[in-house]
């Protein structure tokens, strides 16, 4: 078999490149340069191939998931199609601004490291892509979340699910900290949001147990610390805030706020 119908094929991709001013070889007669040439050819051909073929990275977990703001936390990104060789680029996103990562490890095509930088506030979440080998991928699911500045969460809030530092709502506290829930206040107590401790509902007010003092109704009234109201009696009036009994000609019904004048022949 000769050597020209052995290049056949690549003989016309070559003719093809210098129509296109990419001359490779001048004539046949240079075939030790021709086959340097082609054999080139054939690795861009195949890297082309490689880069094409190649996954978008994904990003399935972030450890730690949770950790100080304003810190450069080192994370671990766990996913795939980190790539295989280079160092990968690690973006992340919070609050609408977008920062890289330092320090950047490729662990593995699964697994990759970075620092984060001191730009996230308490309370903001973090999510991350990365760009490996020419492809980038999408924004995780997975996040990062920042507490406080000190990186405990402190008495009087609580760790939601997701790793955010929360108030405890009012009605509930929280005595401890970096607890996983708030307790409720007592029936007649309550609390103001992200406190310690419990207080008594103030008169003609009350509360059920882990909600906020509430005024009584109209026409009933209440004792510090009290559970539920209690309606005045008939012949009774609420007045200055305590049921009072109606004076000689006047009366009321249960649950009224002041006295009436008796009728004639009453």
């Amino acid at each position: 078999v000769s050597t020209q119908s052995t290049w056949g094929p690549f003989n016309r991709i070559i003719e093809t490149r210098r129509s296109l001013g990419m001359v490779l070889c001048r004539s046949w007669y240079h075939e030790t340069w021709c086959s340097l040439y082609r054999i080139s050819f054939v690795f861009i051909l195949f890297g082309l191939f490689q880069l094409t073929a190649a996954q978008s990275p994904t990003v399935t977990s972030v450890t730690p998931g949770n950790g100080q703001a304003n810190s450069q936390v080192t994370v671990t990104l766990a996913g795939s199609n980190f790539g295989s060789f280079g160092t990968p680029t690690i973006t992340y996103s919070n609050g609408g601004t977008t920062s890289t990562c330092t320090n950047v490890n490729r662990v593995s095509s699964s697994s990759v490291t970075g620092r984060l930088k001191n730009n996230i506030d308490p309370g903001e979440f973090v999510t991350f892509r990365v760009t490996a080998n020419g492809n980038t991928g999408s924004y995780s699911t997975a996040t990062f979340t920042a507490t406080t500045t000190s990186g405990v969460c402190p008495a009087g809030k609580y760790i939601t699910g997701s790793g955010l530092c929360t108030d405890c709502s009012a009605g509930t506290i929280s005595t401890s900290s970096s607890v996983r829930s708030c307790t409720s206040c007592n029936a007649g107590q309550s609390s103001s949001a992200g406190t310690t401790s419990c207080s008594n509902c103030a008169a003609n007010t009350y509360s059920s147990a882990g909600s906020t003092c509430s005024p009584c109704a109209a026409g009933s009234t209440s004792s510090s610390g009290s559970s539920s109201c209690t309606v005045c009696a008939a012949g009774r009036a609420v007045q200055s805030g305590s049921c009072s009994t109606c004076s000689a000609g006047k009366f009321s019904l249960a649950g009224s706020t002041t006295c009436t004048t008796c009728g004639i022949n009453t």
